[in-house]
């Protein structure tokens, strides 16, 4: 009998360079050992212009090819600070997993008895929060 933790949505928050089969592996990895349903997740990267004499675009590319809802920016240039806050500033769902570009999952994790250790050990739920503050805070 399911738990009900297949209701929450799931963003997955990363800062990337312009390394596309780094980022394949990576994706590779997440989509075989921690997604459980594609539709309820959701990957906002931020590609900074450094990396491989590639277009920035292929990145996006890699990344579309294992999710189908991403948001991204490629960056006019690197800034890893920037990247992190605007990956944050992008996400809505009340669970978010950060992972960089070079992570490699190694083995299953089921995220849903994830979500139900954190619920059970009230971690708190990601909640809206205001644009302007300095931190994130619940309203």
């Amino acid at each position: 009998m399911k738990a009900g933790y297949e209701k929450y949505k799931i963003d997955i928050t990363m800062p990337a360079v312009v390394r596309p089969p780094l980022l394949e592996g990576t994706l590779k990895t997440i989509v075989e050992n921690v997604v459980d349903d594609i539709n309820r997740f959701r990957l906002i990267i931020n590609v900074d212009p450094v990396g491989e004499a590639v277009k920035p675009g292929k990145v996006v590319k890699v990344a579309r090819k294992y999710f189908p809802d991403i948001i991204y920016r490629i960056a006019p240039k690197p800034s890893f600070p920037k990247a992190v806050k605007w990956i944050w500033s992008q996400a809505t769902a009340p669970f978010i997993l950060h992972w960089e570009d070079d992570v490699n999952i190694v083995r299953k994790i089921d995220i849903n008895d994830m979500l139900r250790i954190m619920i059970k050990n009230n971690c708190p739920v990601r909640r809206p929060f205001r644009a302007n503050s300095r931190f994130c805070q619940y309203t």
